[in-house]
């Protein structure tokens, strides 16, 4: 079951957060800090019935916690060309290929980079004997 698949609503649509963002990054920008709390609880209060319908409207508690997710536009960019060239080099390179010999027999260590995960920091090892 995937994430999406086991919240009893479905994702939000597009630029459903675009006003808070834009507060946010603005503030951010302005003060060199992320909003406190108490300033987020203040925006929801006054915009929030303007910016979402009733039915549709976010609770205070899952406005916090998308600002918790927040980073500006330039920490986004980032982060995403850092993705990006660590996947160019995963999928494009091989890494120290080193060729033994032992016992009359030919060993050649192939070392890759992983793709970058949390779940697995690891190498992966594979022997081709020739």
């Amino acid at each position: 079951m995937t994430k999406a698949a086991g919240k009893s609503h479905s994702r939000r649509p597009v630029n459903y957060w675009s006003k808070f963002n834009e507060w946010w990054r603005q503030v951010l920008e302005e003060s060199g800090r992320r909003p406190e709390a108490a300033a987020i609880n203040r925006w929801y209060e006054e915009n929030a019935h303007e910016i979402w319908p009733s039915n549709d409207m976010p609770t205070m508690l899952e406005t916090r916690i998308h600002a918790k997710c927040l980073r500006s536009v330039d920490e986004v960019r980032n982060y995403f060309r850092a993705y990006r060239a660590q996947r160019r080099v995963s999928s494009t390179m091989i890494q120290k290929v080193q060729w033994s010999n032992y016992d009359h027999e030919t060993v050649l260590v192939v070392r890759r980079l992983p793709v970058p995960s949390k779940a697995c920091i690891c190498k992966t090892y594979i022997n081709v004997y020739i």
